[in-house]
């Protein structure tokens, strides 16, 4: 996986990891480029990267499919994520078959398979994102932002790629809200 990113894929795939390791399943990460970005890696991770693939029963490729690679006598695992009703044009279909379980996160996923590749949805099975749910139990200094407790926060978080739109939710913000307006647009 791109684990050591700082995107969102690469969060998401850091939180597998730790959850598997957590609950006694040996671990060897390795690492798979994907941009140019480096994330503060936890502790725990940079130990599970010194493991050795001996033994080794399952490949769990967190990636785009066109990056899945079959290992023989293992079984591979392909988890990806997509944000769009198919992808007929992507030539990810022959990647997904090649895989011998597909994990997504939601139904919208699977109705993208549904849509471009229906023989894949026998061996595809929705796994919510693992995350470490003690970060809910902690408490959180409020964020100041210099306005008004009582003002309206539209909130999003999103990488600076065309893919996000963030144009769009720009050009949706200040069409509707002005100066006068107790609102506010944050954008992480």
């Amino acid at each position: 996986s791109n684990h050591r990113e700082q995107t969102g894929y690469s969060e998401t795939q850091r939180q597998y990891i730790l959850a598997l390791d957590s609950v006694g399943v040996i671990v060897a990460p390795r690492y798979v480029r994907m941009t140019n970005s480096a994330a503060e890696l936890p502790d725990r991770i940079r130990e599970l990267e010194k493991n050795d693939l001996n033994d080794v029963t399952h490949v769990i490729q967190h990636n785009l499919p066109d990056q899945f690679a079959y290992k023989g006598g293992l079984i591979n695992v392909g988890i990806f994520a997509y944000e769009t009703s198919n992808f007929k044009n992507t030539g990810w279909s022959s990647y997904l078959r090649m895989m011998d379980k597909i994990i997504i996160a939601c139904r919208q996923q699977r109705d993208a398979i549904e849509e471009t590749c229906p023989d894949v949805l026998p061996k595809t099975f929705i796994v919510p994102y693992a995350i470490n749910t003690d970060k809910f139990d902690k408490t959180y200094e409020p964020m100041d932002f210099g306005v008004p407790k009582n003002c309206v926060k539209f909130y999003t978080i999103a990488e600076m790629g065309r893919r996000k739109n963030l144009s769009a939710i720009l050009v949706a913000y200040y069409s509707k809200f002005s100066a006068d307006d107790n609102v506010l647009l944050i954008i992480k």
